[in-house]
């Protein structure tokens, strides 16, 4: 077991050596992040010239000759410094508050990492002409993947988008090609508010495993041809009109109505007869909400119809490939490996880079409870060893929250929190994912070489 007591005071200390760094005391659980975090390792390069960096766990990048410019396009004549944090480790993960998410949809990594570059004291971007290769270590049983860009969300949680967008609607990340107006199609979709009139959090959720409204409409509403070319006239950001939709207790659709104007004046529809036959049969067809996430079902819950212009997945990943299959041709060479052994991703901007792909499950799904009894300010992580996927929990209340995970899955847990005497705890099981909530106990007191021994998990 890699858990055991140590004296007192040895808790506070932490002052275990690890690969050349000194662990900085103790006290919080952001001090145990910070322990965590990857070291910052920076490269001088000269940007006019072609240059291969490899870092410490395995990732390459390949920076072509003239690929970095400063943020107002201009060239960066002489040397660069490249600054990269490589988090592949579930302890490097929790360090920063990383999860294998986008939107609601489960990633599979293969590694993820923050990648800066700076001339003197001037932040770089990639040339939007170009773009950098990056290599990652491949997986067993994982063929292949694509590269993610990462945010904070508003919430302070994380969230990855795709570079080459999964589906229509989803932005596209290389504004030059976003010009070509044959890249473009038009569809139909739902948009809508997430608060009611009343205040309440709407998330939206099917109890399905396309799991948002707006997934299920995407996936399964079919319209005639010349109901489309109905919807699809007039403005391209709003058909202008909308629906209320009356839920029961068990969240589903029982009536819907329609009508057009702004702040719910309610003016006769602009659809035609036919074309509300068919959506109300649709939505009173539809698997039930989930009513834990909506507001009462007394309430009407408002969706609009939207008309988008949006990128067409595969005419954009064809014209993305065709544009930067040379500058992978010479960064394959210069790696001299094969894509057999790594996966090799082009990445058109810095920042955040996650080496994915999406997850698809078809089975069912549950927000999987984590109940933490008697311990202060925890940090939950969530590891699905067979998918290569983690996550953090959302904590409140004693609890912590994985939401929209796959119910049947093999996951391991792991809890760092801090006891009544503010001492430092770990409990770490393993546990099936279940529509029961999961009790975790067993926390001890750990030193960081023993937290360290326990993430170091790839």
């Amino acid at each position: 077991m890699l858990m055991r007591n140590i004296a007192a005071v040895l808790l506070l200390l932490f002052c275990a050596c690890k690969a050349g760094k000194n662990y900085l005391p103790v006290n919080s659980s952001e001090d145990i992040s910070r322990n965590l975090a990857p070291q910052e390792q920076a490269f001088t390069v000269d940007a006019t010239k072609d240059n291969l960096i490899k870092g410490e766990k395995g990732t390459q990048v390949f920076i072509p000759a003239g690929a970095l410019v400063f943020e107002d396009g201009s060239a960066v004549k002489g040397d660069a410094v490249i600054l990269l944090k490589e988090f592949y480790s579930s302890g490097d993960v929790m360090s920063a508050n990383l999860s294998s998410m986008s939107d609601s949809m489960m990633l599979q990594t293969g590694g993820m990492l923050y990648v800066e570059a700076k001339a003197g004291n001037k932040q770089l971007k990639v040339d939007s002409r170009r773009s950098i290769v990056i290599s990652f270590p491949r997986k067993k049983g994982i063929d292949s993947m694509e590269v993610f860009y990462g945010s904070t969300t508003d919430a302070g949680g994380f969230n990855w988008m795709p570079g080459v967008a999964r589906k229509q609607g989803y932005e596209a990340v290389d504004t030059l090609l976003t010009r070509d107006s044959s890249l473009y199609t038009k569809q139909v979709s739902v948009c809508s508010w997430l608060a009611s009139t009343s205040g309440y959090d709407i998330d939206w959720i099917v109890k399905d495993k396309d799991s948002t409204v707006w997934t299920y409409v995407e996936k399964h509403l079919v319209l005639p041809d010349d109901v489309k070319e109905e919807m699809l006239k007039g403005n391209v950001f709003g058909i202008g009109d909308e629906m209320g939709l009356m839920l029961d207790r068990a969240g589903k659709v029982v009536a819907v109505s329609f009508y057009q104007g702004e702040n719910f004046d309610k003016k006769p529809p602009r659809l035609s007869a036919k074309a509300q036959t068919i959506i109300t049969t649709f939505f009173k067809n539809m698997p039930p909400f989930d009513m834990s996430r909506m507001s009462p079902e007394k309430e009407e819950h408002h969706l609009a119809f939207c008309c988008q212009i949006a990128i067409d997945r595969e005419k954009y990943a064809a014209a993305f490939k065709a544009k930067y299959d040379q500058c992978r041709d010479k960064a394959v060479k210069a790696m001299n490996a094969t894509e057999a052994e790594l996966y090799i991703l082009n990445a058109t901007q810095l920042g955040w880079i996650n080496c994915d792909r999406f997850y698809e499950y078809a089975g069912e799904k549950t927000d999987f409870v984590v109940a933490l009894p008697n311990v202060t300010g925890p940090k939950v992580q969530l590891i699905f060893p067979d998918i290569s996927s983690v996550m953090q929990g959302t904590v409140k209340d004693g609890k912590a929250v994985f939401t929209n995970v796959p119910v049947g899955k093999r996951v391991s847990i792991t809890a760092i929190a801090f006891g009544g005497k503010e001492q430092p705890l770990m409990a770490k099981t393993d546990a099936i994912i279940s529509k029961t909530p999961f009790t975790l106990t067993g926390f001890t007191a750990f030193t960081m070489k023993e937290l360290d021994a326990a993430l170091n998990v790839r």
